[in-house]
């Protein structure tokens, strides 16, 4: 009997080539790779494509949130989990199963030897120099008209667009007085993530995103990472992070760097000290916030909950009070297996720490809005208590355990309308 382990470490050796081809269909030309994505029905030629020397794909039309690039990349057990939604778990089970005969037929699995990177890294920075690094940049950028318009569609007001730091993405001409402000204080521009350096260059730079900025601060009052919305997303993610993990070695000094995916943490408005929300992204965060006066952590992507341990010890350190935690991702939750894994992976986590807590899960009707802020605008915010159903996590974990084989193979016979009626009839 092989281990988990053991499955995992043969998948992530499977050529990502092989992989692409027997299950997604793909067939590769010549030596450019690029096809139309397998991912997505009526893509655009080209815009999937596979680096084999790092074993890797990506879908440049696919946005997502639980990936630091934005875009739907990475190894085998990825191009699984994107193509049919699945948590990490079941992707390595599938892939397994489908190379080992399982329910399919045994297919012999080319597998590659990756080619490990050079270590080229600069530094890295303290949280307190990141932070530091972060608002000198903001410090060079404004807020435009434009992405004032966006904000207010957004239902931000003034005051929290100055309180919560959004600014529109500056214009490169700032790089000198950039480098300049960063070397003052000690630090070095190309170990911020974002910023790069090219071979023979005397200062790093930046790439520039018709975008505004989202800073993301911790707990602890960090800024940790930079979000960027674009205006215009195309055949493109909404969102990205100000990362400069593309730019490596030979053509540049060091190797770029990336923020990760750091929890986000609001407490702007403060009335009810007992009750703490999770959502996904920044916006959705404040209104909550505004809506409950609680105080909420924002996961940039369902999956990315990492360090949410320390992170609710920090809490619950400053509100001692609170008894009741509430995860509230988006309305469509429900029909999207992938999501519903994340989010019973994240109450055993925060279950196996601080097992005295009472977690609830936040539902409401979809015709009221997709995600909280959209409920919020839609009803004005007077009713949203007797619009939103809360299920106990015990309970919703059970059902989902349920429901989980049931919903794969719903998944997999391409019947996606099914999942959330099915997975309802597990929960009541």
């Amino acid at each position: 009997m092989s281990s988990f382990r053991d499955k995992v470490n043969f998948c992530k050796s499977l050529s990502i080539i092989t992989v692409c081809s027997d299950i997604g269909g793909v067939e590769f030309r010549g030596s450019g790779k690029s096809v139309a994505s397998p991912l997505r029905a009526g893509s655009k030629n080209n815009s999937f494509s596979v680096d084999e020397r790092h074993n890797v794909f990506t879908d440049w039309g696919y946005p997502v949130s639980d990936n630091s690039r934005g875009v739907a990349s990475g190894d085998a057990i990825d191009f699984v989990r994107y193509k049919y939604d699945f948590a990490f778990f079941d992707a390595v089970n599938f892939l397994w199963d489908y190379y080992h005969g399982g329910n399919n037929e045994a297919k012999p699995a080319k597998s590659v030897v990756v080619q490990k990177p050079i270590k080229h890294e600069a530094s890295d920075l303290t949280p307190e120099q990141l932070d530091k690094a972060y608002r000198i940049f903001l410090g060079l950028a404004m807020l435009d008209g434009r992405s004032k318009e966006a904000l207010k569609d957004r239902n931000i007001s003034d005051e929290e667009m100055l309180h919560f730091g959004f600014k529109t993405f500056p214009k490169r001409v700032v790089k000198g007085e950039l480098n300049r402000m960063l070397r003052e204080e000690g630090i070095r521009p190309e170990s911020v993530p974002g910023l790069y350096l090219r071979n023979g260059d005397k200062d790093a730079s930046f790439k520039f995103y018709d975008s505004i900025i989202i800073p993301v601060k911790t707990v602890d009052g960090y800024i940790a990472g930079l979000q960027l919305r674009f205006f215009n997303k195309n055949d493109g993610p909404r969102y990205i992070w100000f990362s400069s993990s593309n730019f490596v070695a030979p053509e540049y000094t060091y190797d770029g760097k990336s923020p990760g995916t750091p929890l986000g943490f609001i407490d702007h408005v403060k009335r009810n000290e007992t009750t703490l929300f999770i959502t996904e992204g920044i916006f959705k965060a404040i209104a909550i916030n505004k809506c409950y006066g609680c105080p909420v952590i924002s996961v940039q992507g369902v999956g990315n909950f990492q360090g949410i341990e320390e992170t609710l010890k920090k809490i619950f350190e400053l509100y001692p009070r609170i008894n009741r935690i509430l995860i509230a991702y988006d309305a469509d939750f429900i029909g999207n297996i992938n999501v519903t894994s994340h989010a019973v992976r994240l109450y055993q986590t925060m279950k196996a720490a601080f097992p005295g807590m009472q977690y609830q899960y936040v539902m409401w009707d979809e015709k009221y809005g997709k995600g909280f802020d959209d409920l919020i605008q839609t009803t004005g915010g007077w009713n949203v208590k007797s619009i939103i159903k809360t299920v106990d996590m015990d309970t919703f974990s059970v059902a989902f355990e349920q429901f989980r084989e049931t919903g794969i193979k719903l998944l997999q016979e391409g019947k996606k309308e099914e999942i959330a009626q099915a997975f309802k009839k597990c929960l009541y």
